[in-house]
């Protein structure tokens, strides 16, 4: 005899756990599976078709988990599903911080994705089963609600992903505690009223389609343009309220839904994604405005997506909810997030005539649904859903991360593009653009500047930490080969940098690097009189002594090998790559020539170059390093002119 879905009363503790459960599920997909886990692969220089794959990856088994799970629900495994769903998720976020390869990173993906499909089927086809029929919606929306909070707490919401990993695996944890206490249904009653709408599930999935597909396009849009970032949630303050914002609006809604407001909700989120929508290009007060009504909308369609499965059709068995689930999830849910990136990422905006279009159809659907009617489809439809959305996905997937909109080719338009990318890419967590005045800050990094005239700038990148160097004046410091070189691949310059590799900025159609390379040359550029007279000047401490002779071997061989070559002719591993003017054959100088007093002379001037480099060639300074490593580099240089290619040896 088939499951009805049941109408008796929840205990609180089994519908308390069921709310967690849902909390837990959104935690994991809004915070690591939609966003940390891009983090992961980015930190890991992964791009190109290396990230499309691990997409499609993610997607696939999205979609393969959704329908696996209408395959193998029942009302006896529902608890054993959720339970094994859960640990594969949170195992699988701690094992992505652990992941170094494209492959490796693919496999997760697969499995993130499976195993979020599984749960959100299985989730939503028996909240009848899980939750007080009375206040089944509110419960949807309670659990929502914390979710959509939780993951706007500044500290998760602007945390490394190593941080969203791990809170997305703790997330887990608690929804796999939850599970213990999940009821189990003994009675089969019907349905109650108004959980037998008019809706035609064709109909349903369609506006539910549109609707992902708007949110995913808005989100995109904002989080890779700085100027409407800012009004939405690029600030701690507006994170918080954003938090505040997604709460009620999914309680709210949830409410509504208990009284037969699905319709209602939908077309009251469609309004207000809509209206997000056109926002996104503009500026001031449409701008603002757009970010109170993106997460308004955003909470209100995600409490309905997981209500919805359940009170699609008159058909009442959790069988059927769990295929109408397994099939809207396909379509809408995983589809719908691939067309929306796709679409920022080709056109940079959401075109009026679509958000005409969807008005139009979200319309017809909701006004005239039983002509959409899907109760008497085939059982084939789901197969059929499955391969479509698969199909879609793998057309969709962008195969970069979205990139920022401006994309000018005018050296402004590039720097502008290159000050987005800098802060997309998260480089002000390790840099500052702060030189402190009075300390050695102006020595190592150039001419201080009023951290005033810094607030003025939108957002204001001054930062607060330091695991790298200070970048305010780079652009005297360091020329645009070498820094191509160092974000290509950082240790073949620095040999101890952690920096990861930025390669995939350089991908073939990719403007960011340049842009981003552009962006670091004009940092300091107003400064370099200052910074050039700053190295004339500069004379070791007159307590240092030269670092013994082996110090200033390895030192060679650690910072400059690369590009003089290990004997000093010039021919080091990325000789070719530095362009013009190419890498001296130290051999051939005359460091060590000349008097005692010339050569004395001889060797500041080179100990100079060493510390400062030399403006307008790929001659970086190595400013930090000890006078007295210094002055011994320079004496091994000096010694390399004077016995040609015979070069001391590192122990």
């Amino acid at each position: 005899m088939p499951d009805r879905l049941p109408t008796s009363a929840v205990s609180v503790p089994a519908a308390a756990a069921a709310v967690v459960a849902i909390a837990a599920t959104y935690v994991d997909f809004l915070l690591f599976a939609q966003f940390g886990f891009l983090g992961l692969i980015q930190a890991q220089g992964v791009g190109g078709s290396g990230l499309r794959g691990v997409l499609l990856a993610m997607g696939c088994g999205g979609v393969a988990g959704s329908l696996a799970a209408a395959r193998l629900f029942r009302r006896s495994r529902l608890r054993k599903l959720l339970l094994v769903s859960f640990v594969v998720s949170g195992a699988a976020a701690l094992l992505s911080t652990m992941a170094r390869s494209a492959a490796s990173f693919a496999f997760l993906a697969a499995g993130i994705g499976g195993s979020v499909g599984i749960l959100t089927v299985t989730l939503s086809a028996s909240v009848a089963v899980l939750l007080d029929p009375r206040r089944r919606g509110f419960q949807i929306g309670l659990g929502t609600g914390i979710a959509y909070a939780v993951c706007n707490v500044p500290t998760l919401f602007a945390g490394s992903a190593w941080i969203q990993a791990a809170a997305a695996a703790g997330a887990c944890g608690l929804g796999a505690v939850a599970t213990r206490f999940l009821k189990e249904p003994e009675d089969p009653p019907a349905l109650p009223p108004h959980a037998r709408p008019a809706s035609g599930f064709r109909a349903i999935v369609v506006v539910f389609l549109v609707l992902v597909w708007v949110d995913s396009a808005c989100f995109s849009i904002l989080e890779a343009t700085p100027n409407l970032n800012r009004f939405a949630w690029g600030e701690p303050r507006l994170q918080w309220r954003n938090g505040l914002v997604h709460f009620l609006a999914a309680c709210a809604g949830g409410w509504y839904l208990d009284r037969g407001g699905l319709r209602g909700v939908l077309a009251l989120s469609f309004l207000l994604l809509a209206g997000s929508a056109a926002m996104v290009g503009g500026a001031g007060m449409g701008a603002r405005a757009a970010g109170w009504l993106y997460p308004a909308g955003v909470s209100l369609y995600s409490a309905a997506l997981v209500f919805a499965p359940g009170c699609l059709s008159n058909r009442t068995t959790l069988g059927a909810a769990a295929w109408r689930a397994a099939i809207l999830y396909a379509v809408a849910g995983w589809c719908g997030s691939a067309m929306g990136i796709g679409m920022a990422q080709d056109l940079h905006a959401i075109p009026g005539a679509f958000l005409a279009a969807s008005l139009g159809v979200v319309g017809v659907c909701l006004l005239f649904p039983r002509v959409a009617s899907l109760a008497t489809a085939p059982r084939s439809v789901p197969y059929w859903a499955g391969l479509g959305a698969i199909g879609l996905l793998s057309s969709q997937l962008p195969e970069e991360p979205l990139l920022p909109s401006r994309r000018s080719s005018s050296p402004e338009g590039g720097r502008e593009l290159g000050r987005e990318v800098y802060i997309r890419e998260g480089c002000i967590h390790c840099h500052s653009q702060y030189i402190r005045p009075g300390s050695r800050d102006e020595e190592w990094w150039g001419p201080a500047q009023p951290p005033l005239d810094r607030k003025e700038e939108i957002p204001p990148l001054i930062g607060n930490r330091r695991q790298g160097p200070d970048l305010l004046r780079v652009g005297n410091r360091r020329s645009p080969e070498w820094n191509r070189l160092h974000l290509i691949d950082p240790r073949s310059l620095v040999p101890e940098s952690r920096m990861p590799s930025y390669a995939h900025l350089f991908a073939d159609g990719n403007p960011c690097g340049e842009a981003l390379i552009a962006y670091l040359e004009e940092l300091g550029a107003s400064t370099r009189e200052d910074r050039a007279a700053a190295a004339i000047r500069w004379l070791p401490a007159p307590e240092s002594r030269p670092a013994d002779p082996a110090t200033g071997a390895k030192l060679f061989a650690e910072s400059c090998a690369q590009c003089h070559g290990v004997s000093g002719h010039g021919d080091g591993p990325l000789a070719k790559l530095v362009g013009s003017p190419p890498p001296s054959d130290l051999t051939r100088s005359s460091w060590g020539a000349g008097t005692t007093e010339e050569a004395a002379g001889r060797l500041i001037v080179l100990a100079r170059i060493i510390k400062f480099g030399i403006p307008g060639t790929t001659m970086a300074g190595h400013e930090t390093l000890e006078d007295s490593k210094i002055l011994g580099l320079a004496a091994y240089v000096a010694r390399l002119s004077t016995q040609g290619s015979e070069p001391m040896r590192a122990p």
